[in-house]
């Protein structure tokens, strides 16, 4: 019955999405109720809808590039005004963030202006030359055209009169066009609320710097080039003498700190806006990426080590360095992250953190072996000795630098030559002793760490199947993330914070809905009819070819043999029946 829904209603892309996430989520509860049957039902349905969103997807980017656009980034009112690239995003799908209609989308995102030119020198003609005699075909006029289109798609508060010459399904001729939103296929009056190219092509040094400025590029690799400054004059801080005198260095760097953690408060506030989330789901999606996380540690513990250094009565503050110190190894994580923008380290940063989490989960199995060795040892070797902090060092530090080879010998063995508390039994003591410890090394050295191995052999080979659909998913978390940052960086970026605030509560007074930019596209209503007739004609399209592939296919041969079969065995029994019938009737007749 879903099935049939989702062939006969509209938004058909949407819905396979959910569906893709309502299988995965009722197949996780299944599985924690230890409902293995019903899990695996479900996940073989989950399965079923993320080919098809997938499916559906590569069949419109076929059929026309421009509506496949306009297909993900579409508000939709059914669905929270969220996107279908939103919700894919949001329920972790992978596969469908992968694909290659996502990943242009995407590019032209990251790249911004830059992506309609092809040199450095075509950008400063545009920034430094005036256009205004060129031809269509100049790089300039290009680039203007294309900007004006860059910057018109994602100014969320301007409604697009969206007027496409759609006549139904065009060949894959007619789609060798460019992928940009000011292609000869749209009506170039559509782009221009209220005016016309020409007045798009009027830019100011101001805006052509802007559009420059807030292309999601140019603020990564700002951003980087701050953060690497931040790092190094953070570390000459660490390492050189601290007085009680605050210097300028460490000035900046808690100027630098402070915009981070306001920059971490703007995420979440603005989290989830178009979607009308509360404060507590904001801070829980927030919080569900590990690498804010990150940042809050890195925040609180600066802060911890700032407050420290200024209540140290002491000439030399010790524990506010030793915060710093702790603090900045946090920050030297974060340089990960800037890596992982590449394609040959993002999939090696990603299988970091996993198998971080799989040393976490081997620690606990290694703990108790650790606590059971360390506390039978120590209760056989030392039985008349009291509790004191010094015992947690003789049951857990020992036992577990023994795992690397420091066997401690002198320390841990009692020497028998000598009186000791335990008398005439030491050397009993002595050989229970080390055949505990044999076991355990036996245990520890060669059953566990073999075992961390071969769960990072796991890790490594599911990571590395599926390493560049995971850093496409990635990266699309990143691009979203600095389409929405200010352009400044840090600690600049404490100017933009204030003038942000400064801006809200004028809009809140006013109450006038601030504009923002992100990937989502407000369409009136003949634009959505249009679209969706789009859709259907995909959906049809993706179903007509999906019948022809299995009636070609061997095991369509043999399925609808033997409906076939199946159908004759049914047709012969209601003939059976009705011979009987007759046969009854004629002897009920014969009798009388």
């Amino acid at each position: 019955m879903a099935y049939l829904l989702w062939q006969r209603g509209i938004e058909a892309l949407a819905k396979a999405i959910v569906a893709f996430h309502l299988n995965t989520s009722m197949a996780s509860i299944a599985r924690e109720r230890y409902n293995s049957d019903a899990a695996n039902a479900l996940q073989k349905q989950a399965e079923f809808y993320r080919v098809k969103s997938i499916d559906l997807l590569t069949q419109s980017f076929e059929d026309d590039q421009l509506y496949t656009r306009l297909l993900l980034c579409a508000e939709l009112q059914n669905w929270s005004s969220m996107t279908c690239l939103s919700m894919a995003a949001r329920f972790h799908h992978i596969g469908f963030i992968a694909h290659p209609a996502v990943q242009f989308l995407l590019n032209d995102q990251w790249y911004g202006i830059f992506r309609f030119t092809a040199s450095l020198k075509g950008l400063v003609c545009w920034l430094c030359c005036c256009t205004s005699g060129s031809t269509e075909d100049d790089t300039s006029t290009t680039i203007l055209n294309s900007a004006y289109a860059y910057s018109t798609r994602h100014a969320v508060s301007r409604r697009w009169s969206f007027a496409p010459n759609y006549n139904g399904r065009k060949s894959k001729r007619d789609h060798n066009h460019s992928i940009a939103p000011s292609s000869a296929s749209w009506r170039r009056q559509s782009l221009v609320p209220g005016g016309t190219m020409s007045d798009a092509l009027d830019y100011s040094t101001h805006e052509k710097l802007l559009l420059v400025a807030t292309a999601p590029v140019v603020k990564f690799w700002l951003n980087a080039f701050f953060f690497f400054a931040f790092l190094a004059l953070f570390s000459y801080v660490v390492m050189t003498q601290m007085t009680q005198q605050i210097s300028i260095a460490e000035w900046i760097v808690v100027a630098t700190v402070l915009s981070l953690t306001t920059e971490e408060i703007r995420q979440i506030v603005m989290a989830g806006d178009s979607e009308g989330l509360s404060l507590a789901k904001k801070l829980k999606r927030w919080s569900s990426e590990s690498w804010n996380l990150v940042d809050l540690l890195g925040v609180l513990c600066f802060f911890a080590g700032f407050a420290a250094r200024n209540l140290e009565t002491e000439e030399i503050p010790f524990w506010g360095r030793i915060f710093y110190a702790l603090d900045i190894i946090i920050w030297y994580l974060r340089v990960l992250d800037i890596l992982s923008v590449k394609n040959f380290m993002g999939p090696y940063v990603n299988m970091v953190g996993r198998m971080l989490w799989d040393t976490v989960t081997f620690t606990v199995l290694l703990f108790v072996f650790v606590t059971a060795y360390g506390v039978a040892s120590r209760a056989i070797l030392h039985p008349n000795k009291e509790l004191s902090l010094n015992s947690a060092e003789e049951i857990f530090s020992y036992p577990y630098w023994q795992i690397f080879g420091e066997l401690f010998m002198e320390e841990i063995l009692p020497d028998c030559s000598v009186d000791t508390p335990l008398g005439q039994h030491c050397e009993t003591a002595y050989a229970v002793v080390l055949l505990i410890m044999a076991v355990y090394l036996l245990i520890a050295n060669v059953l566990l760490l073999n075992l961390l191995i071969a769960i990072f052999n796991n890790t490594f080979s599911k990571v590395i199947e599926n390493a560049n659909e995971i850093w496409k998913f990635h990266r699309y978390e990143l691009i979203m993330e600095y389409s929405e940052r200010p352009c400044l960086p840090p600690p600049l970026t404490l100017i933009m914070h204030v003038s942000m605030m400064i801006r809200w509560l004028v809009y809140s007074v006013c109450n006038v809905k601030a504009k923002k930019n992100t990937m989502k596209i407000e369409l009136d209503d003949d634009a959505i009819q249009l679209l969706r007739t789009f859709e259907d004609e995909c959906v049809e399209n993706y179903l007509r070819q999906q019948s022809l592939h299995e009636q070609a296919s061997l095991a369509g041969m043999v399925q609808r043999t033997s409906d076939r079969m199946d159908s004759n065995v049914s047709h012969l029994e209601q003939l059976q029946m009705s011979e009987a019938d007759t046969r009854r009737r004629l002897k009920m007749l014969g009798s009388t």
